[in-house]
């Protein structure tokens, strides 16, 4: 199974943070039940250096990227 979608920075942090309007959410949500997350190594980069208010914060972005597909 090949990627369809490559997720922006903000996709990330939107979904992550659960911003999303519920529609948008579950349509994610179902895109997951199939599909690893795809995001740059810009993208990566952008996560990594995002300030975050606790450390949780931080805990779930390094689970949703080595989760994720990484594109070089």
């Amino acid at each position: 199974m090949g990627v369809k979608y490559l997720w922006d920075t903000n996709t990330a942090i939107y979904y992550l943070q659960r911003q999303f309007p519920r529609l948008a959410e579950d349509f994610i949500d179902n895109i997951l039940i199939s599909n690893r997350p795809a995001i740059s190594v810009i993208t990566e980069i952008d996560l990594l250096c995002w300030k975050t208010a606790k450390e949780k914060d931080n805990e779930v972005i390094r689970g949703f990227i080595s989760d994720s597909i990484i594109f070089e």
